[in-house]
């Protein structure tokens, strides 16, 4: 009888509310539509009233639109909605355009036991599609994700819906119809919960967000490591946390808006747009990331959250799983290795070394750097000769790169080429940096282009410099610590020459992982430059006398050959890190009402009765 009256107050809900939502629904007349820096929404409002449909467009759609567009309605409108990242919402009665970034998730709770006649009554309605959906997360809670539309149709649904509770077996399964996803749903009621405070000692609970130029590297914290694992009770696409880089780029491969004057979209923006008819040369812009929006959590199930004033993860959850969640928090919360990183930039001047006829033997301990490509002995090349002569064995590796064991006494040999002019240490930068953690040397110089357009005018920026990117991991091979590097090296520079009045960027990279052990260098080169000098000297007076000066005039043209050397030195730190106890051992539970807290050493307790 309950389920009849639930089914009635849903039928009444879904009475006035206009079913069978989809795309919005177009005729076969065609269309044709001219614009020339048309905001988006007068666009729009037209586009929808020739192709006969009624149309409210959501504040959040911005831009301008230029070209000519004519044909069917649906693919004009797979065309824009797919530039400027629209979303349409036909409820039966009036098409709503949304922004991508519009979509919204709410938790809505109902009575208990009420869940599946909530997904129920949303389904047989046919009000959710591929972006408009629900999903059961509890016996009185529906995670909704979709347009506001779409949810104030599912909170109308759900209002409507009997307040009193329904009884239901333990272990029974609620089985949502349609396109609802499926939930086990735990009795009704407060369970035995147990909370527990986790205090951190060495990570970090909640995520860091690390920028560097134009990246952005996302590092998890524990509690979303956690949260991943053993679930909170959240839907999947809660959790934000990420591992690697990030790097936003604009919705458009188009000049327009990929300056300092262009609006940063979200990750829904993040598709490109490419059409090879140029009529068309509309572009959007965004307005922020997705945002999530919870009403009322659902009370059961556990729960993971963070207190980033104590970097502690509170945890409340069944007291069985407790000693889950102590051991992953205690094999987290390790203290890191901590890493020194010297970096040493070092130009050769191949050709001052040929003037000199240098030729130094370097070894390090039984061998020397390891140079490319099967060379006993003379390479052939001055730099290599001068710095580091063969052993007798074939070295090994990439050319000009290598493992140093005694990175001290090269650099010595450095020093001494310095005197005499044929070597110069550029820069020697030294940096602390965690295990795993990338540390970044950046020395660039930054200068800004403006591009006019059609009433408005971009900046772009153009960088040229030396940056290095070390990422170091810190392994145990043997009995014997290791470390191994990811290394990313940019090197460019301004040259003379310049296209339409803008100077001309050269850049060498170079991309290279590597194993060395402790007390050892990475030696990294190849990175060459090649530099054109003209000079002029005349005898005075007589060499300013016209065409016979020329007599007493010398020109002379000199080419420079630099190499550019990269000396990684990484160094473990080996710092003591006494640990603090975030409570008193052994201290006597107190009683606080109906919670009882037992102060432990790494974790604090909390027992709900």
């Amino acid at each position: 009888m309950k389920h009849v009256l639930a089914s009635c107050a849903a039928a009444i809900a879904l009475a006035c509310i206009p079913v069978q939502a989809a795309e919005p629904p177009f005729g076969d007349k065609k269309v044709s539509l001219s614009a020339r820096d048309q905001p988006a929404t007068d666009f729009l409002n037209q586009f929808f009233a020739a192709s006969g449909l009624r149309v409210a467009v959501a504040g959040t759609v911005t831009g301008k639109i230029n070209g000519r567009f004519s044909g069917h309605p649906a693919d004009i409108w797979r065309q824009v909605s797919s530039a400027f990242n629209l979303i349409a919402y036909y409820d039966g009665a009036v098409v709503t355009v949304y922004n991508a970034n519009d979509v919204q998730s709410r938790t809505m709770t109902v009575a208990s036991g009420r869940a599946a006649d909530l997904s129920g009554a949303v389904s047989r309605g046919q009000l959710g599609d591929a972006t408009n959906r629900v999903r059961i997360t509890s016996a009185e809670a529906v995670m909704a994700t979709g347009v506001p539309r779409f949810l104030d149709q599912v909170q109308q649904i759900a209002s409507a819906l009997p307040r009193t509770a329904v009884r239901q077996q333990p272990g029974s399964v609620a089985i949502a119809p349609g396109m609802v996803q499926q939930a086990p749903m735990t009795p009704g009621g407060i369970e035995p919960y147990e909370l527990r405070v986790f205090y951190l000692r060495y990570a970090r609970a909640d995520d860091t967000t690390m920028n560097s130029g134009d990246r952005s590297v996302r590092v998890p914290g524990v509690a979303t490591t956690v949260s991943r694992i053993m679930g909170d009770g959240q839907p999947i696409g809660s959790v934000t946390g990420s591992y690697g880089e990030q790097k936003v780029r604009q919705s458009a491969p188009r000049l327009m808006g990929r300056g300092l004057d262009s609006v940063r979209p979200g990750d829904s923006q993040s598709t490109p747009y490419d059409n090879d008819d140029e009529d068309y040369l509309g572009l959007p812009g965004g307005n922020g990331a997705n945002q999530i929006v919870v009403e009322a959590p659902p009370r059961s199930g556990p729960r993971i959250t963070v207190d980033p004033s104590l970097n502690a993860v509170i945890i409340r959850d069944r007291p069985e799983n407790m000693p889950a969640y102590e051991g992953l928090v205690r094999s987290l919360d390790v203290a890191p290795q901590v890493v020194e990183l010297e970096a040493t930039i070092i130009d050769i001047n191949v050709d001052k070394l040929r003037e000199l006829g240098i030729n130094w033997r370097f070894n390090s301990g039984d061998w020397g750097a390891l140079f490319g490509g099967d060379v006993v002995r003379r390479t052939g090349n001055p730099l290599t000769d001068a710095l580091i002569s063969g052993t007798g064995q074939a070295n090994r590796g990439l050319s000009l790169s290598g493992a140093i064991g005694a990175s001290n006494e090269l650099l010595f040999r450095i020093n001494a080429l310095e005197e005499k002019g044929a070597a110069k240490v550029v820069s020697r930068p030294q940096l602390m940096t965690l295990s795993n953690v990338e540390a970044v040397f950046d020395r660039t110089r930054t200068f800004y282009v403006r591009v006019a357009g059609d009433r408005q005018v971009d900046l772009f920026n153009v960088t040229a410099g030396t940056v290095l990117r070390v990422n170091p991991h810190v392994l145990v091979d043997g009995g014997q610590p290791r470390i191994r590097m990811v290394v990313h090296v940019e090197d460019g520079s301004l040259l003379d020459g310049t296209v339409d009045r803008i100077p001309v960027v050269e850049r060498a990279s170079v991309d290279t992982q590597a194993l060395i052990a402790e007390g050892e260098s990475l030696l990294l080169g190849g990175l060459t430059v090649n530099a054109d000098a003209d000079a002029e000297s005349a005898i005075p007076v007589l060499g300013q006398i016209p065409i016979v000066g020329e007599l007493f005039k010398t020109r002379t043209k000199k080419r420079q050959h630099i190499e550019r050397l990269f000396l990684i030195s990484p160094r473990i730190n080996r710092m003591e890190m006494p640990g603090v106890a975030s409570g008193a051992p052994g201290a006597e539970p107190t009683k606080l009402g109906a919670v009882t807290r037992v102060p432990q050493a790494n974790n604090h307790r909390e027992v709900l009765e």
